[in-house]
Formats: C-alpha cells, structure tokens, sequence
C-alpha cells in the first residue's frame, strides 16, 4: 500500500469517525460511557469494516460486520434496545446512500460501478475516497443540526420505532439490490437513489417531528394535571378560609356568652360554660402526627 493511498485512507477514517458520532447524538442525548470508550467502539467500526473490505469485500459480511459495530458505538448511550438498532441502522444506510450516491455520480464519467480492490488505489478513487469522507460528515452535521427531537426519550413506543426500523431496512435492501445489478443505466441508478436518499432523510425527519409531538403532548398533559393539582389547592384555601371564619364567628358568640355571663357575675355558669366547650375541643381525634405540618393538616382536618 503507497504512503499517498494510506495518507488519504487515513483521512477518510477521520471523517468516517466524526461522521458516527454526529449521527449517534443525532440519535441519542445522553452518553453513559467515558469519551475514550465512545471513541474506541467507532475506531473498532472502521479497523473492522476496513478489513473486512481489504480482505474479503462480500457486501452481505460488509454489511452484518458494520452494522453490528455500530450497534457497540450505540452501547455508549443510555437507549432501549430498539432504538439502538434504529440507530445503528439509520447510521450505516446514511453513510452508505451518501458514500454511493457520490460512487454514482462519478460513474457518470463511465468508470464502471463495480470494481475489485486494486481500483480502490488509483487516483480518481482517491479522490472519491475523500469527497465520499467530506459529504458524510457535512450531511451528519447538517442532520445533528436540524434534528434536536430524536434524541429524546419522549418516543420509546416499539410500534413507531420498529416500523421506522424496518423503512431503513427495506431501503437498505433496495440499494443492495440495485448495485447487484451493475448494468442499469446510470441515470436509472442515480434516479432510484435519489428517491431513496429523500425517502430515508423524510423518514426520519418525520420522526423527528413525531418525537417533538409526542413531547409536547406529554408537556400539554403535565400542564392539565399541574393545573388540577393549582385548582385543587384552591379550593382547599377556600375550605379553610371559610373554616376560619366560621371559628371566628362561634369565638366571638362564645365570648359574647361569657362576657353576659361575667356582667351578672355569674362565676359558676362561665366556668361551666368554659369546662363544657373545653370538652368539645378535646373530642377531636388526631389521626396523623408525622411532624410534618402540611401533610398533617390534611389528614387530620379534611
């Protein structure tokens, strides 16, 4: 392998890992692993899928192999399982569409679409090695930028995520199959990928947009409950509030009584009357006494 070759490989890879991290917090908001880990499992993905590639290059081993790195990267974030390999397999159709999509607009200049290893160190494959690189990481960007609403965990419902699942999967296959088929036109390859890609990137700017649905209806909902809970402590100001003035109310007929009764110097009559309301105040039953005051006032004066 020339150094020029290696030089431009490398760089890829450069690319290639920054592209699966932008594309994973695309996916995920919160990362349980260190940093060295995180960036270890995505070196793991490109030493694999390089390997794989320079060795044997059967797209089906190519495929499984990648896909199942990816889903180790995912291991880094904090997900259920299922979102993990939506995840995985969002990000490997995404670098695959845009790494083919750049492949087939270089067919263009009628270099044909399959090519053994050796072709990988030519000039123009150089080339295509880097715009593929450079495209990946900018689309990634672009996708972390404007899609800030998958990484929440408002939508974890199996139902939405397998069915966005297996959208990617059945496009993936599509593409599979249509470079099965080397001898297509290339303006029917570069026609049938476009639609692809549009579909992939609707699809999950869709769920983008479910997921930001799905949280602001759970927000609307807090809010409703939130209200309750603000209407319900009203109401219970209100009971008190009426509780008090009755209190005042029989206070002032009580000492109004006791007053009569101490203008005519009845002695015994106020100290009876006292003695009869003091045995009234003591009939009341404490159920709570946990020291905590509010808590308490509500179980014992409901």
């Amino acid at each position: 392998m020339d150094v020029s070759f290696a030089v431009i490989y490398f760089t890829f890879s450069i690319f290639i890992c920054f592209t699966i991290k932008n594309l994973m917090e695309t996916f995920f908001a919160k990362r349980k692993s260190s940093v060295l880990i995180l960036w270890l499992s995505i070196l793991l993905y490109n030493v694999s899928t390089g390997f794989t590639f320079f060795i044997w290059n059967i797209p089906l081993i190519n495929m499984s192999l990648g896909l199942t790195a990816l889903f180790v990267v995912s291991l880094n974030y904090e997900a259920v399982l299922i979102k993990r390999f939506l995840a995985a397999t969002n990000t490997f159709f995404l670098m695959v569409i845009v790494e083919s999509f750049v492949w087939v607009i270089y067919v263009q200049s009628g270099l044909p679409l399959m090519q053994n290893v050796e072709f990988v160190r030519t000039p123009t494959a150089n080339a295509i090695l880097l715009v593929m690189g450079a495209v990946a990481y900018i689309f990634s960007l672009l996708l972390r930028k404007f899609l800030k609403n998958i990484k929440n965990d408002t939508l974890n419902s199996p139902m939405y995520l397998v069915s966005f699942l297996i959208i990617t999967l059945v496009l993936y296959i599509t593409v599979f199959l249509l470079f099965a088929h080397p001898n297509l036109h290339p303006l029917i390859i570069t026609s049938v990928m476009s639609a692809i890609f549009v579909i992939n990137v609707l699809s999950i700017f869709f769920l983008d947009r479910l997921s930001l649905a799905f949280e602001k209806a759970l927000t609307s909902a807090l809010h409703a409950q939130e209200k309750e809970y603000y209407f319900t402590q009203i109401q219970l100001m209100q009971a008190s509030h009426e509780h008090i003035r009755a209190i005042r109310h029989d206070m002032k007929t009580h000492l109004g009584t006791v007053r009569g009764y101490s203008m005519e110097n009845k002695a015994n009559e106020i100290t009876d009357y006292i003695s009869s309301l003091l045995d009234d105040v003591s009939k009341d039953e404490v159920y709570c006494d946990k020291g905590n005051i509010a808590f308490d006032s509500i179980i014992n004066y409901k």
